[in-house]
């Protein structure tokens, strides 16, 4: 294998090695050679320990490296039989490995189970009832307040037990009790240290004033009132050392500090402060500046001025017994968690990975066995490492003969058997733990060893040449406040051009619904405008050749499938998937969607769950303050304490419970009852009406829906709900409880949603900036670059742990306490990580590409003028992508990429282009196509809407079906009344087969539908409508037509929308299916015979929509009947079409 210089030496050093490998400089490559060199010279493969941190990359490493070994092993023999005991894995399962042996030493069996830390199903029900059991604890108390239950419960209880509760590791509350008191000394020593030195500045200032005060009064001259402030500073200063002389004298005395004689002191000090506040001496200026600073006279004092640790000192004396408080039951919880653990043999990896880390660190015969057993340890991705992962390697490459206590440093470490491989720019994995401080910190000691090395692999394999010149200068400007130290040095081009120029595009949407209101219009959100910007992009750039791209050795016009949307988040994921949708373009979802992370999904499916589940006291308390009964943490915490089951008891008992406020009692017993009133509903409903029926009843009859709309900043939650319903259908035919139990592997984590449309290998996809790690793609959207990271404030945790103890945030405060300055800090630490993060995030995104990108987003800033933030910084934010590749100045009026762009050659540097505001109307407008998934019912009431006439519900919108029914009126009369329900019912049920294949079970979906819909009112009798209704589908799927849709994958009832002669067309197809070339429309009537000619107009129509939606492909249209009779028709505008073309064109009012 060909490697250039860097690789070599990286592959050849006989030290313990870092290598930074950037972004497609083959690192996989040099760990695939560095492992076979040391198979050369003489190490056995089952001495090689391989380690990655994901299935995906371990089984590529060993698909690399196993190509190798097979090379070898004709001329070794034996070699592939050692091959098969090779250690290739993730650092979890290694560990695994590693401790089932020793298990039962911890109290657990061999046999455990392993999962990720968000899988530990059952942990909220299990917080949630440890809470009730010490919600009267004076901390407990304080952080629900501050918090609020729900917080409380998963961001403070369940995250401590997710991913710092280990197993055989129960905290010392009272440890973290003497920590606790070290800080306090410490605050009070900077105290002490801040006193003296304030002390000195404030009596040379006052004997200073004093000194001028006599000059001036010689002089008779006027003495400024400034002077009189400082003499009498230093006279009040002499009041603040008496009150911390009381403070020390009790400290020294034994008696502790107490809160009250601090707080004297402070306000002693306080009074000091103000009275300098505005002071102004011009001979005794710097002086003053110098005392102001130490004193922390100010808005924002420094950390280190007096002002500031006495603060601190008052706050941590104020919040001691609260922290007191949750050290206990943070500890108990600690131990609750490893009993619920064990009681399902389940241990989370980092579990796994403390149990060895402990195991090796204390059996010092077992750490000696596995340094003996493996003469190299190879890792992969170092930079996503943490402290823990660190640790353990060093314990495996420890130099042999030396077993000392504790972690062995790097000095201690056999030279060369640890060779790790990461690039510090790609970090983004602080969400799951990782710290990449570990890797700079390894790096460090490395280049200080004079056994470790330090390499970087400079040259990219990827990117187009000129690309990636101007993806150096995007990170070349990256700020340097938020760097957190790492250089994002140039990388160098490893190959050459190939012969077409790379292109940067990008895609700007400024705000401007100002001016929209101003002309009358309502523009759609941002997300959805530039995802059908991008959209169009993306169909032009295929559809017209507009780039091409290298394929091997050639070069060629770009395809769909070269095509990746990459987002920060999956937030705007479904605006992108209905813009593709509408513009026939095919994608694949290829991402985790974060659908069952948005509040909409936990409320809903709350409501559902307390229905099948009423012993649910985690969704019990989400129902009750969720947006549609609303009560408060109080009322929640008494009623789910004293109560049986859900909405159990009177409203008598109600009252009695809650009737301590009486100005609010009526409206939150009201609140009660109108919860009641729904949970009866849907107890009477559950599994006697589709479950998307119950859904639709919270959304629209509970005015769920109303609540969103209500908030513009939930609108984007607005197109939630049709996912939710496309979910659940999946499992209409089953209980709700089985739904549930799918739903509930979901909720509250990232949850796949299957996508029916655009799969095949020729497809745009669509995926995370994480999940597309390690990936590459010819062309590269990188888009929602406008969103933000949360603003100040949103984001916090109720805790934070600092050197390994917890510290407590309180918020909302009513009794005027400070933040504790422990938490204070680690929540600014983890803001400064965050931020550094999003920068590397960004870098990732960017490196992603191979020949050409495309950058879009939301400008939230000014354009052209300058912008007022807000003075109490309630407008600052974690930057978004957008502020960190573009700059709008006051001067221009336009939006800028921030890297230099001079001299640069072999890129075609576009200049940004604005996305322009649309509106719903606009959108009609456009070319268009998307699968309703819809109900019958709902497209039955489509219907009777657009049947108002042409074009009235939707302004500028025709509607097939009144188009179609004036042609059949005209040939034979229209079908209507019970028809025309019953053939959406036989719809319904196609639909139905194609997921159920079995008519009896059609049969019982059916008859939830028709009692959904209207029951014995609508139809007569049920059962005999829709056995009838089931027999004629079973008849269709035994057909030929019918084996053919079924067979095809065809998609139901697909909404559809073009533009035709300036009109907009609406209609939604039965079924179409899209092949290579054609597009087939199926239509089905409920006749005994296809009558093509009474449903020409309709065929045609769709047909005409189909020829815009695809075009280029053949369209044929299929009108079947449920007897298996069918016609089929090659659709065009001549021929036997040609009558019904001048009849739509003279309805319509078209000339030629």
């Amino acid at each position: 294998m060909n490697l250039n210089e860097d690789q070599r030496r990286a592959v050849e050093t006989e030290k313990t090695a870092v290598v930074i490998a950037g972004a497609g400089s083959g690192k996989t490559r040099v760990l695939t050679e560095r492992y076979l060199r040391l198979v050369r010279n003489g190490v056995q493969p089952s001495r090689i320990l391989a380690l990655t941190f994901t299935r995906k990359a371990a089984a590529e490493m060993h698909e690399r490296i196993s190509q190798g070994i097979r090379g070898l092993a004709r001329s070794s023999h034996g070699l592939l039989e050692d091959f098969e005991n090779a250690h290739i894995s993730t650092l979890d399962s290694f560990c695994a490995l590693v401790l089932r042996p020793h298990a039962l030493g911890f109290g657990i069996r061999p046999d455990f189970g392993m999962c990720a830390a968000d899988d530990l199903e059952g942990l909220e029900s299990r917080a949630l009832s440890f809470l009730l059991s010490k919600k009267d604890r004076p901390g407990v108390r304080r952080l629900i307040h501050s918090w609020g239950l729900d917080r409380v419960v998963n961001d403070f209880l369940c995250h401590y037990g997710r991913n710092h509760a280990m197993v055989g590791a129960v905290p010392d509350p009272e440890e973290w009790e003497e920590w606790y008191q070290e800080k306090v000394e410490e605050a009070f020593t900077s105290v002490d240290e801040g006193m003296e030195r304030c002390g000195d500045f404030v009596r040379e200032c006052a004997r200073e004033a004093r000194i001028l005060e006599e000059e001036r009064k010689r002089e008779k001259k006027k003495v400024s009132e400034s002077i009189g402030k400082l003499i009498d500073a230093g006279t009040m200063w002499e009041v603040v050392e008496a009150a911390w002389d009381r403070v020390r004298s009790r400290r020294e005395g034994g008696s502790g500090l107490v809160p009250e004689v601090v707080r004297e002191w402070r306000e002693a000090l306080d009074e000091v402060a103000s009275s300098l506040k505005g002071l102004r001496v011009d001979e005794l200026r710097d002086a003053i500046d110098t005392l102001k600073k130490e004193l922390g006279v100010g808005k924002k004092p420094p950390s280190s001025s007096l002002s500031a640790v006495a603060g601190d000192l008052v706050s941590l004396l104020e919040r001691r017994e609260e922290a007191s408080s949750l050290f206990g039951v943070l500890a108990e919880w600690h131990g609750e968690v490893e009993r619920f653990k064990k009681e399902r043999n389940l241990l989370t990896f980092g579990d796994v990975m403390h149990l060895v880390l402990t195991l090796l660190k204390e059996e010092k015969e077992v750490r000696e066995f596995y340094k003996g057993r493996f003469d190299a340890i190879l890792v992969d991705e170092f930079q996503d490492n943490n402290g823990l992962q660190r640790d353990l390697l060093f314990l495996l490459a420890e130099r042999k003969g030396r077993c000392g206590d504790g972690v062995p440093s790097f000095e201690d470490l056999e030279p060369g058997k640890l060779f790790v491989v990461g690039d510090e720019k790609q970090s983004i994995y602080l969400f799951r733990g990782a710290d990449v401080g570990v890797f700079l910190d390894l790096k460090e000691r490395a280049n200080r060893s004079s056994h470790g090395e330090v390499m970087r692999l400079p040259h990219n394999y990827r990117s187009e040449p000129g690309l990636l010149d101007a993806v150096n200068r995007m990170a070349g400007a990256f700020p340097e406040e938020m760097r957190g130290g790492i250089e994002f040095l140039p990388a160098e081009a490893g190959r050459e051009g190939a012969g077409f120029t790379p292109r940067i595009e990008a895609g700007v949407y400024v705000k401007e619904e100002e001016k929209a209101r101003a002309e009358g219009r309502d523009l759609v959100d941002a997300g959805t405008a530039e995802a059908w910007w991008v959209a169009g992009r993306i169909r032009r750039w295929v559809e017209e050749g507009e780039l091409v791209v290298r394929d091997g050795e050639e070069v060629r016009p770009v395809r769909y499938g070269d095509i990746a949307v990459l987002m920060r988040t999956g937030t705007n994921q479904l605006a992108f998937e209905r813009a593709f949708r509408a513009h026939g373009i095919p994608y694949t979802a290829a991402y985790s969607r974060n659908l069952f992370l948005e509040a909409p999904a936990n409320d809903l499916f709350s409501w559902l769950f307390i229905a099948v589940y009423p012993h649910d006291l985690l969704s019990y308390a989400a129902v009750l303050r969720g947006p549609l009964v609303g009560l408060s943490d109080r009322d929640i915490l008494r009623l789910i304490e004293r109560e049986e089951g859900c909405f159990s008891l009177s409203r008598e008992e109600v009252e009695e419970m809650l009737g301590d406020e009486e100005e609010l009692l009526r409206e939150r017993v009201e609140r009660y009852e109108r919860g009641k009133e729904i949970y009866d509903w849907l107890v009477s409903h559950r599994d006697r009406v589709p479950h998307e029926r119950l859904l639709r009843y919270l959304w629209v009859d509970c005015g769920y829906r109303m609540v969103l709309l209500g908030r513009e900043q939930l609108h984007p939650f607005l197109r939630f709900y049709d996912e939710l319903v496309a979910f659940v259908r999946r499992w209409e035919e089953r209980p709700l409880a089985r739904c549930l139990d799918e739903v509930k592997e979901e909720l509250g984590r990232y949850g796949r949603v299957d996508v029916e449309e655009g799969r095949g290998e020729d497809a745009v996809r669509i995926m995370t900036i994480h999940a597309a790690k390690g990936l590459e793609f010819p062309v590269v959207v990188l888009a929602s670059c406008g969103a933000e990271s949360r603003r100040e404030g949103e984001g916090k945790m109720p805790y934070f742990m600092v050197e390994g103890v917890p510290a407590f945030g309180f918020e909302g405060d009513e009794e005027g306490k400070k933040e504790n300055p422990l938490y204070r800090r680690a929540a600014e630490e983890m803001k400064k990580k965050e931020a550094e993060e999003m920068l590397r995030l960004l870098y990732v995104g960017l490196t992603r590409a191979q020949s050409h990108l495309l950058i879009t987003g939301e400008w939230r800033g000014a354009v052209g003028k300058e912008e007022h933030g807000a003075d109490d910084g309630s407008k600052k934010t974690v930057p978004s992508f957008m502020s960190l590749l573009f700059e709008a100045k006051i001067e221009e009026p336009e939006v800028r990429f921030k890297a230099d762009q001079e001299g640069i050659a072999g890129v075609e540097w576009r200049d940004p282009e604005r996305i322009p505001g649309i509106t719903e109307e606009e959108l009609r407008e456009r070319v268009g196509s998307g699968s309703r998934g819809g109900r019958w019912e709902e497209a039955a009431r489509w219907y009777e809407e657009v049947d108002e006439g042409v074009g009235g519900v939707r302004p500028g919108v025709l509607s097939v079906s009144v188009l179609a029914g004036e042609w059949e009126a005209e040939r034979g009369g229209e079908a209507r009344g019970r028809g025309a329900v019953f053939g959406s019912l036989v719809h319904r049920g196609m639909v139905l087969w194609a997921r159920l294949g079995d008519e009896g079970r059609v049969r019982e979906a059916l008859r939830g539908e028709a009692l959904a819909w209207g029951g014995d009112g609508e139809w007569g009798e049920v059962d005999r409508v829709c056995e009838e209704a089931a027999a004629l589908v079973r008849r269709w799927a035994e057909s030929e037509v019918g084996r053919e849709v079924l067979g095809n994958g065809a998609g139901w009832e697909v909404e559809c929308v073009a533009e035709w002669e300036g009109r907009v067309l609406h209609g939604v197809m039965d079924a179409v299916w899209v092949g290579d070339g054609v597009v087939r429309i199926y239509e089905w009537k409920t006749e005994e015979e296809p009558d093509v000619e009474r449903y020409r107009a309709q065929l045609f129509l769709y047909g005409l929509i189909a020829s815009r939606v695809w075009p280029g492909r053949r369209v044929e249209c299929v009108l079947g009947v449920p007897g298996g009779r069918m016609w089929r028709g090659v659709w065009g505008m001549e021929g036997e079409w040609e009558e019904v073309a001048a009849w739509v064109r003279g309805r319509l009012g078209i000339t030629i």
